[in-house]
């Protein structure tokens, strides 16, 4: 699953740094960490446990970058 967290965690980020041009990798990773962050609440309120690990794996990987 860690592969699988890595591939996710480039696509968000790639895709956040795409489509804003006038954002550093700083202020990418944040706007990625609170999308991600609004995915993990709603996954919390829905009770879909299964997919959280995966989540937190992929702000793992952000950080990283």
């Amino acid at each position: 699953m860690e592969n699988e967290a890595k591939d996710k965690a480039d696509e968000l980020f790639n895709d956040f740094y795409n489509c804003h041009h006038d954002m550093d990798t700083t202020n990418t990773r944040i706007c990625v960490m609170l999308h991600i962050n609004g995915v993990i609440s709603e996954l919390i309120s829905q009770k879909a446990f299964e997919r959280l690990e995966f989540w937190n794996e992929v702000k793992q990987e952000i950080n990283k970058l």
